[in-house]
């Protein structure tokens, strides 16, 4: 499984660590992966991340289980300052041939909770 992310942060330097998402049967789940790579140009970024887990187990087969996805917070981090704006502005699950697509499916600004 794989997810690509299109979106804009208010600092250079931002990484999301992980998103929390709450799948279609109502459990709340950590996004994780094994690999990560970011393209920036200016406040906009494209994030690709493979080998995606669900908590700490491989989400593997499990794309349906992403229909509905509802992402709750997302956890970020950044050398160069405390707090960010981060909007998602599209955020691309793939597997097998099969893509799920979320417009719009988060944003924070700054002084906000997000992890």
């Amino acid at each position: 499984m794989e997810i690509t992310i299109k979106g804009s942060a208010s600092v250079s330097d931002l990484i999301i660590d992980y998103i929390e998402a709450e799948l279609k049967s109502g459990q709340t789940v950590s996004l994780n992966w094994d690999y990560s790579d970011v393209d920036r140009n200016k406040n906009q970024f494209e994030a690709f991340y493979s080998g995606i887990c669900f908590n700490e187990e491989r989400a593997d087969g499990r794309i349906d289980d992403m229909v509905d996805l509802r992402i709750t917070s997302v956890g970020m981090y950044s050398e160069s300052s405390e707090t960010a704006d981060l909007e998602i502005k599209e955020m691309i699950v793939e597997e097998d041939g099969k893509a799920l697509h979320f417009e719009n499916p988060f944003s924070v600004r700054e002084g906000d909770s997000h992890g």
